[in-house]
């Protein structure tokens, strides 16, 4: 019986109110991941969802409001696999709520989805791009560093926060 390929992984930014509510989906889908992992190192999911994550696919919307920023879904048989974003100020891009469904993890999808937000940012005028992952994410940390991400100093919205025990920054010239 002959395999039948899959459907090509498509990339474009979330423009529509449509495309903000399958993010949305996406974000919360990190932010239970993301409570899963801390919650056994003494982090209460609720701190880590109110914290870092948004409540809604209106505030989702605000936070990826162009010119400061830019959300890019990654779509595969018309479905919502990806996104990941950015934010930024002057010349400082912030990586933001990079997630892939694990159904889709593999082939390269992750690298693809990265070096697309990557290249929007610098497209955009940034000439860096900073992240915060946690340490129990050895998957996407291995994937950042093969992209040139190198350890750095908090800074920004994650300085000083509850969770610095576990964060690693991380950044990378544009």
């Amino acid at each position: 019986m002959p395999r039948t390929e899959a459907p090509p992984a498509v990339l474009g930014p979330a423009a529509t109110w449509a495309d903000f509510r399958s993010a949305f989906g996406l974000v919360r889908a990190l932010a239970d991941l993301d409570a899963r992992l801390c919650a056994p190192l003494g982090f209460p999911p609720e701190m880590i969802l109110s914290t870092y994550y948004p409540p809604s696919p209106a505030a989702l919307r605000v936070i990826y409001a162009p010119p400061q920023g830019r959300l890019l879904l990654m779509r595969i048989g018309g479905r919502a696999t990806g996104c990941a974003g950015y934010t930024g100020d002057g010349s400082l891009a912030r990586l933001r709520h990079v997630f892939l469904r694990p159904a889709h993890r593999g082939g390269g999808r992750g690298r693809r989805l990265v070096e697309a937000a990557l290249a929007a940012a610098r497209a955009d005028g940034y000439r860096e791009i900073r992240l915060v992952t946690i340490a129990p994410m050895a998957a996407a940390i291995g994937l950042y560093r093969s992209l040139g991400f190198r350890d750095c100093a908090p800074s920004g919205d994650h300085a000083g926060t509850g969770t610095a025990a576990i964060d690693i920054h991380m950044s990378r010239p544009l």
